[in-house]
C-alpha cells in the first residue's frame, strides 16, 4: 500500500501540483499507511502538509471539509503520541469549523463552558452534524471520545 500511494502522490504532485487541495486525500492516505507502521515522524509530515494546504486553500464550498479531515488526522496522530494539548486544540478547531465559525489557525479560542458538563458526548455531537462523520473515521472518533471521558482532552464551546 505505501508504495501505491507514494505513487499516486507523486501523480498528483506531477498533474495537480503540490499544493492542489485534490492532493490531500492522498497525503492522508498515505500519513495513515505510515502510522499503521509505526513511522510517526513520516506521518506528522504529511499530515502538517495537508493542513498547511487545506489552509491555503482559496475559500470554496469544500475547503472547511478540507480543513476538517487534516486537523482530525493530525489530532489523532498527537493523541497516540499522547500530546492531548496539541490534539485538544487541533480538535477543537476542527469543532469549530464543524460548527460555522471561521477558522482562526494562530489564536487559541477564548473558552467558556466546556461541552461536557452539559453531558454531550463527542459521538453524539457529530450525529447531528451527519454531513461530516463520512470525513471522520470510526476508530479516530472512539479514541477521541475515550480521550473525552477521561478528561484528557475537553470540547469547548465559544
Amino acid at each position: 500500500a505505501e508504495s501505491n500511494y507514494q505513487q499516486a502522490m507523486l501523480l498528483d504532485e506531477n498533474l495537480l501540483g503540490a499544493q492542489d487541495p485534490e492532493t490531500i486525500t492522498t497525503l492522508n492516505n498515505l500519513a495513515l499507511v505510515y502510522e499503521a507502521q509505526n513511522k510517526q515522524l513520516e506521518a506528522e509530515t504529511l499530515y502538517k502538509r495537508a493542513l498547511q494546504i487545506a489552509e491555503s486553500t482559496p475559500d470554496s464550498a469544500n475547503k472547511r471539509q478540507l480543513l476538517v479531515l487534516a486537523l482530525a488526522n493530525l489530532s489523532g496522530l498527537y493523541i497516540d503520541q499522547s500530546d492531548y494539548i496539541e490534539a485538544g486544540y487541533l480538535l477543537n478547531r476542527a469543532v469549530l469549523l464543524i460548527d460555522g465559525e471561521p477558522d482562526r489557525p494562530k489564536a487559541r479560542p477564548a473558552l467558556k463552558k466546556p461541552y461536557k458538563t452539559q453531558k454531550l458526548t463527542l459521538i453524539s455531537w457529530l450525529l447531528n452534524r451527519p454531513h461530516f462523520i463520512p470525513l471522520l473515521c470510526l476508530p479516530r472518533l472512539l479514541i477521541w471520545q475515550k480521550c473525552i471521558v477521561s478528561n484528557k482532552i475537553t470540547i469547548w464551546q465559544r
